[in-house]
């Protein structure tokens, strides 16, 4: 439904009276585009914000003297919202007054010595833009991060140079890791690959101490030393006569499986070197019950007492995994090759 005229007159009425265009609405009923539309065809002056200081520095003191914005905006002559945006930003640059001009002094001061924005801003308790406003108002002229670290460009190559690493100069100068990695490359001097940083962490004092207390439980100092437990039959094996004795068999047997004549040595098939008289039992026969008397007894090392057999082949004899027993069929045979190392 169209407006009358009154109503018109009556909605231009309030709005002269520096009434919000939303208090307008609400009070007749209609939009805000509305009484827009009204107020411009009659041709109504919209009031003007608030741009000098000096009408904000009235404002902030009729406010601060405990005067609500409607009263303000009949005595200045505008709007309730001008006057709200203006008190709110007089609260912010009255936080910023706030700050004493001695520490506005430290602040660009700290700066100007040659720390990073942001550890001066840490260290003042303000943000990094507050220290760039500071140090523009006092004339001085900002550094780039470039021009901040080549001013620190000694102090980061002494302190590369000492064996710091690069996390450790980039925390102890307040630069980026990779402005101080950039640095470095640029004048030229050598960066440690990793495995050189981390062999260069692991020469340090501290973390040697960790090192020497993790090698101090092994061996004897372990909680699980059962007084370094070696078998003689583990010491034979082991032995330098021993691996000759399998080199003989090998040569001999020409590398090749006694039972199946595989000659590939596999990774899932390799060539094993058996003992047709159990190893074991030779140890038990002959009471060999240390290493010196191993090398002594010749019946350990009869070249006709071993052959060459595939893993599958030798998993199929009876003497697998170390078996004591042997079978009536094979023990005469057996038993005639001792004899004959005995003689």
């Amino acid at each position: 439904m169209p407006l009358t005229e009154e109503q018109k007159t009556l909605i231009i009425e309030a709005y002269n009276q520096h009434s919000s265009t939303h208090k307008v609405a609400v009070q007749f009923g209609v939009s805000t585009a509305t009484v827009f539309r009204v107020v411009k065809a009659e041709g109504v002056v919209k009031a003007p914000n608030v741009t000098t200081d000096h009408e904000k520095q009235v404002i902030a003191g009729l406010y601060m003297s405990g005067m609500s914005l409607d009263s303000i905006a009949t005595q200045t002559g505008r709007n309730v919202s001008t006057i709200c945006r203006a008190v709110k930003n007089l609260t912010r640059e009255q936080a910023n007054i706030a700050i004493a001009q001695e520490r506005r002094t430290s602040i660009v001061d700290s700066y100007l010595s040659g720390k990073s924005s942001h550890k001066v801003a840490a260290q003042f308790g303000v943000s990094p833009s507050t220290v760039f406003n500071f140090v523009t108002a006092a004339g001085k002229e900002l550094r780039s991060r470039k021009g901040a670290i080549k001013h620190k460009k000694d102090e980061v190559i002494r302190l590369y140079t000492e064996g710091r690493t690069l996390d450790e100069v980039a925390q102890t100068t307040g630069f980026a890791l990779t402005t101080v990695y950039n640095l470095l490359r640029q004048e030229g001097v050598y960066v440690r690959s990793q495995q050189q940083a981390t062999t260069l962490i692991w020469l340090k004092p501290e973390c040697r101490s960790k090192l020497m207390k993790r090698f101090l439980t092994w061996g004897p100092n372990s909680p699980s030393w059962r007084g370094g437990i070696n078998t003689p039959a583990r010491q034979i094996r082991a032995s330098v006569k021993y691996g000759e004795w399998r080199q003989a068999v090998c040569e001999r047997d020409k590398y090749t499986c006694q039972c199946c004549g595989t000659k590939r040595f596999t990774v899932h098939n390799p060539l094993h070197v058996d003992h047709i008289y159990p190893f074991r039992q030779l140890l038990f026969d002959y009471d060999v019950f240390t290493l010196e008397h191993g090398l002594k007894c010749s019946a350990l090392w009869n070249v006709d007492n071993g052959r060459v057999l595939c893993a599958n082949c030798h998993q199929q004899t009876k003497t697998w995994g170390n078996g004591k027993a042997i079978s009536s069929e094979t023990n005469n045979s057996q038993t005639s090759v001792i004899t004959q190392t005995n003689e």
